[in-house]
């Protein structure tokens, strides 16, 4: 509220006026702060990941749970293979990955330092065989030296 209407309201309505108007100015002021838009966040800028999960001989493997690790905060998101072994994350945020695969409870598969851009889109086919078995097995062994 400025002086000038201040003086206004003081000469046409009387001093008791001036606490109303004073009042009411505030509350549409406040009204307008709870309707204005939220502010956007710039630094929430996600990528894609996709790919196909096939077994030793090439076929499809459905139905199997693929993992992304962000590397940096530790965040975790889960996609299952569709019936032609198909994954897709579709919006994860931008970073560095490790992406694995566990079937009975033991990791079959698993690749670090995946980067995933803004607005990107990186593709991962996974072959699940004993060479990929042997790669991830090592992995989680020198994670449990490190720990040590």
């Amino acid at each position: 509220m400025t002086c000038w209407s201040a003086r206004i309201c003081t000469r046409w309505c009387g001093p008791a006026a001036i606490g109303l108007v004073i009042v009411a100015s505030s509350a549409v002021a406040s009204a307008q702060q709870a309707h204005a838009p939220a502010p956007m966040n710039m630094a929430d800028h996600r990528g894609a990941l996709q790919g196909r999960v096939r077994d030793a001989q090439g076929a499809p493997v459905s139905e199997t749970p693929v993992t992304a690790i962000n590397e940096e905060n530790g965040a975790q998101f889960v996609a299952n293979t569709d019936a032609q072994g198909a994954y897709q994350f579709g919006a994860l945020p931008m970073g560095k990955y490790t992406v694995s695969t566990a079937s009975a409870g033991l990791t079959t598969f698993r690749r670090r330092g995946i980067d995933i851009t803004m607005d990107g889109k990186a593709t991962l086919d996974i072959t699940l065989d004993a060479k990929s078995a042997a790669e991830a097995a090592e992995g989680e062994r020198q994670e449990l030296l490190q720990k040590i």
